[in-house]
């Protein structure tokens, strides 16, 4: 079985294009992904557009057919809603195999989307992720994520990067309640703050 590697920059039609091509058997040897969405403006049309093609790949990771995928990156801004979107396909249980997941400029604060990405970022849904990159979240997003490791079992993560974030003094202080309470076992890479510069 062959592994390889793609790195796509898309809009709209090509992710459809992308997606029809994921639920495809042949999808089954993929091991990494790294796509960016390029939306731009913040109008509804740009937020429907981006809606579309964040729905169309969680169609694709929900069909089953990505059963080797290990690594999945995501680059862009995100909007609230698509954060949602996609994280249907994350929370579909399909992604068995998922060890590394990297959402660098997706904003995750307090609201819908992050709601979303929260439930999907359980051991019962992702049970091999090991790596979770989060690079714009803020201290009301990291404490609904841990909040919602209180009350699912996390998956096992083994390191939790948010290098680049806004998370500050309350922000940290949650992470270190996490870690007294045993829910994430295996983690023993936390890395926190952002560059500075001069």
């Amino acid at each position: 079985s062959s592994s390889y590697s793609e790195k796509i920059s898309l809009g709209q039609e090509g992710m459809q294009a992308l997606s029809l091509a994921l639920c495809s058997p042949h999808a089954k040897s993929l091991r990494s992904l790294t796509l960016r969405s390029e939306e731009t403006g913040n109008d509804r049309k740009a937020v429907a557009a981006e809606v579309a093609q964040m729905s169309a790949l969680s169609v694709s990771f929900s069909l089953g057919q990505l059963t080797a995928l290990e690594e999945l990156s995501l680059g862009g801004a995100l909007f609230p809603e698509s954060v949602s979107a996609l994280s249907v396909g994350l929370g579909s249980g399909k992604l068995r195999s998922l060890r590394s997941l990297e959402l660098q400029r997706v904003l995750l604060h307090d609201d819908e989307g992050t709601t979303a990405l929260c439930q999907a970022l359980s051991a019962e849904k992702l049970p091999e992720l090991r790596c979770l990159k989060l690079g714009r979240v803020n201290d009301a997003g990291l404490k609904k994520m841990v909040k919602a490791w209180g009350e699912a079992t996390p998956p096992p993560l083994e390191e939790l990067n948010l290098w680049g974030s806004s998370v500050g003094d309350e922000g940290v202080l949650v992470l270190i309640a996490l870690a007294g309470t045993g829910r994430v076992p295996m983690l023993w890479d936390v890395r926190v703050g952002s560059s500075v510069s001069r």
